[in-house]
């Protein structure tokens, strides 16, 4: 089995991340992210309220803004790190370090699972699937990617993300001879539209046999629906023996 380029990347980047979480233990790991996802917030929340003291200093707004935000966001990631870093040395001298370790290397492997598929889709959105490199197209990890992308853009948001993105399962499906809008139609009958309506006021299905139009919607004029062929057989028996009884009847009298 050959590896190529892409192959190599992202087994670097999942052993670099484990390896790094294993020095620094789950506890740490986690506070780190948690601090900087909680600098973050700090810095949109407070940051216009730190504008004020910038302002007479600077004569550029968005010198100012980009100033305040990351002033406060520095601030909050120091306190955070002070945080982290007494908290993991208690974690160290207690009995439980092996155990910190030992989860930190799956979270490591995680975050780095994480950050291949985040590539991935920033590379599916500037370039088509159609223009990749052969060391992205032939790697071997590439439908591991493909199936945590789906999964990435199945838990994150999209709509709220500032992003033009358009057709992201068809660009995920892995189809190479064919693309997803060619099957569609074949895998997804019920979900692709139908064709107009014809010119006796039924519509016609995809295979082009027209439909009778539903009751209320333009034809006022319902027929009875009639008998198929078992159903009037056994109604014809049925009248069959009628006339016979009153025949006999009538021959009694």
């Amino acid at each position: 089995m050959e590896l190529l380029a892409l192959d190599y990347v992202v087994f670097a980047v999942l052993l670099v991340s484990a390896a790094l979480s294993l020095l620094r233990g789950f506890v740490k790991e986690i506070l780190s992210i948690t601090g900087w996802i909680a600098s973050s917030y700090a810095a949109l929340f407070l940051g216009p309220l730190v504008k004020p003291f910038l302002a007479p200093y600077i004569n550029i707004e968005w010198v100012v803004n980009a100033g305040a935000l990351l002033l406060v966001f520095m601030v909050f990631l120091i306190l955070f790190s002070f945080a982290s870093n007494f908290i993991s040395s208690k974690l160290k001298d207690s009995g439980i370090g092996m155990l910190d370790r030992t989860l930190g290397v799956a979270f490591g492997g995680l975050r780095g699972a994480f950050i291949v598929c985040l590539a991935y889709f920033v590379v599916l959105l500037v370039l088509p699937e159609k223009d990749h490199p052969d060391w992205i197209r032939d790697a071997k990890v590439r439908p591991l990617l493909q199936t945590g992308t789906r999964v990435m853009v199945a838990v994150v948001p999209m709509d709220r993300l500032p992003l033009n993105i358009t057709n992201i399962e068809g660009m995920l499906m892995n189809m190479p001879e064919q693309r997803f809008d060619q099957l569609a139609p074949k895998l997804l009958p019920d979900l692709m539209p139908k064709s107009g309506p014809t010119s006796d006021g039924a519509s016609n299905n995809a295979s082009g046999t027209p439909h009778a139009a539903a009751p209320g919607m333009g034809d006022t004029n319902l027929k009875e629906p009639q008998d198929t062929q078992a159903d009037t057989g056994y109604k014809q028996n049925d009248r069959d023996l009628m006339e016979r009884l009153i025949r006999n009847t009538e021959g009694v009298r």
